[in-house]
């Protein structure tokens, strides 16, 4: 399959120019063909039809590898979950968490990213202090150093950051947070789908991704990395059937399950993890590191023509003065509220885009390897007219 091919199998791309991947992006005609072949099966037979049944449990089978595929990980380090947020969260909640522990974010997260530290914070005494991220990755670095102290229990930060799309440093971050003895956890959700991913030479301790965004798969859909000697470091964060071996409660006893399967605990849809083992599929045929470089091309051209424009100010690094790192551009128009440029972008040329709450807030659009040159010179003019 091409990227023209995929395009073609977008239906969304007769409507608008779809430029917002980075938020959700929508499905094409075979992930949704698998989507549908799964309810029509269970709807048909019943979910607990032994063929069913097998047939479910297989595609979970068949998602998990795929994801350690994507990652670069052993497919029993990974867990099925729903979301991005959703991992993050599973790791806040298997920390033994003491008065004073301190959490290191950046000051570009998402609330997925910074929000479940506060609730620890609030029930715990958790500690959340915040790095300003900076195109210069030595700059980032050494603020990053500063920020490690003998207290620094886990640094959860973006690989790519979800407002300016900066990526960071994150093998030598990754190193500098073992060597002051705290976890390190990535939030995957801006990478999954957009660039390459190889865990282990990242070094990280956890790796969560969303099957929505870049991925092009349904809603609903996510996993979690959990490097094998993190595990005894990690307590169960809770407890149900489907991430355990066995339970009595009779003895009332429990066995969880070897890997990151335990922290796989409530029942999923087998309909819609269908559908992102198809988009794992889809991208991992195309290959991570074709679709990275056609985003980062259109990035980079996107960058060049708003930074030609007198009143459009580009966030992240001035362009020529430093590659685009990711398929995210980010840009103020002066003397239009973002909202204003959205809708405008939306009504004068049929780009969906969005705003993104920096201050003031900026306009974001998310470049993938379905969107082409032509799209982005159509853009620059829109923006041009504002």
């Amino acid at each position: 399959m091409t990227f023209d091919d995929l395009r073609a199998a977008v239906p969304a791309f007769r409507r608008v120019s779809y430029m917002n991947w980075g938020a959700a992006g929508p499905s094409p005609s075979p992930v949704i063909d698998k989507i549908a072949a799964v309810l029509a099966d269970e709807s048909s037979h019943g979910p607990y039809f032994p063929s069913v049944r097998a047939a479910r449990d297989e595609t979970f089978t068949v998602a998990r590898s795929r994801v350690a595929t994507l990652l670069g990980a052993g497919e029993d380090e990974i867990a099925l979950t729903d979301n991005t947020t959703a991992g993050v969260n599973i790791v806040g909640a298997a920390i033994d968490w003491r008065d004073g522990d301190e959490v290191i974010v950046t000051d570009e997260e998402h609330p997925g990213g910074f929000v479940p530290w506060l609730v620890w914070r609030d029930r715990r005494g958790v500690r959340v202090r915040i790095l300003h991220v900076t195109p210069d990755p030595d700059e980032t670095l050494a603020r990053f150093e500063k920020l490690l102290g003998p207290r620094a229990r886990l640094v959860c930060l973006s690989h790519i950051t979800w407002w300016s799309g900066i990526r960071l440093p994150v093998e030598r971050m990754a190193s500098l947070a073992h060597a002051a003895g705290a976890l390190f956890l990535l939030d995957g959700a801006q990478t999954g789908g957009h660039v390459p991913i190889d865990v282990d030479a990242i070094g990280c301790d956890a790796y969560t991704v969303s099957g929505h965004k870049w991925l092009m798969g349904p809603l609903g859909t996510g996993a979690l990395y959990i490097r094998r000697a993190a595990l005894d470091k990690l307590a169960m964060p809770g407890g149900g059937f489907h991430g355990l071996t066995s339970a009595s409660l009779g003895a009332l006893t429990y066995t969880p399950r070897p890997g990151a399967r335990r922290f796989e605990i409530s029942t999923k849809s087998a309909a819609l993890f269908a559908g992102f083992a198809e988009a794992l599929r889809l991208h991992l045929e195309l290959g991570p590191a074709r679709v990275e470089a056609h985003a980062l091309g259109l990035a980079e051209q996107c960058r060049t023509g708003l930074g030609r424009l007198h009143r459009v100010a580009v966030l992240g690094a001035a362009p020529g003065k430093a590659p685009a790192t990711s398929g995210l551009v980010a840009f103020r128009v002066d003397g239009v509220s973002a909202e204003t440029a959205v809708g405008a972008l939306l009504e004068r040329g049929s780009f969906l885009a969005r705003s993104v709450p920096t201050d003031p807030p900026a306009v974001r659009v998310s470049l993938h390897c379905v969107n082409t040159a032509d799209e982005v010179d159509r853009l620059i003019e829109v923006v041009k007219s504002l």
